[in-house]
């Protein structure tokens, strides 16, 4: 003979209320964890992208590009570099392919008081490396809050620090002086 089961050992075919709140409160806590991770990612992915893409790179290649160039076609015979460091004065020779004596061109890189960062090339007196005249000015980035220039030997280096707010960029190229 057969038992019936009684109320209370029946299987029930539906969720309580208590354990949909703790699926709820669990999966809830898994989203917010993450979606956490997901905005981390993100945040970093938009600062490598900033520094890759942004007004700062641009500028920097801009820099590093006149830096190095007018480096080696730098003269070997004479440097400036200010007392502060903040200023350096290479001359150079209009056509490095047959050059005269003496260089004929100066080219001035230095910081304003706007955090500018600006190189100046003109023309230099023949034998004496006066400056004669400008040519033209131009501005290669803004927002330098730290600029120094150091020479060793042949060699000539420039390190700089852009502020953009929250982050800084810190910057240094080494270039040799060929002629």
């Amino acid at each position: 003979m057969r038992l019936k089961p009684t109320k209370s050992s029946r299987k029930s075919k539906a969720f309580t209320l208590v354990e949909v709140t703790i699926s709820l409160a669990i999966i809830s806590v898994i989203v917010m964890a993450v979606n956490n991770v997901i905005a981390n990612q993100y945040s970093g992915l938009d600062k490598t992208f900033r520094r890759i893409f942004g007004e700062t790179a641009e500028g920097v290649v801009k820099v590093r590009k006149a830096f190095n160039g007018t480096c080696r076609k730098a003269s070997l015979r004479n440097i400036t570099i200010e007392d502060d460091g903040e200023t350096l004065t290479l001359y150079y020779y209009s056509d490095h392919t047959d050059p005269p004596y003496w260089p004929d061109k100066y080219a001035k890189y230095y910081l304003n008081s706007n955090d500018e960062f600006f190189v100046e090339h003109g023309d230099v007196v023949f034998g004496t490396l006066q400056q004669l005249s400008s040519d033209y000015t131009e501005i290669l980035c803004g927002d330098v809050s730290y600029l120094s220039f150091s020479a060793q030997g042949l060699s000539v280096e420039l390190c700089m620090t852009i502020d953009e707010g929250s982050d800084d960029f810190t910057f240094t190229w080494t270039a040799v002086r060929h002629n």
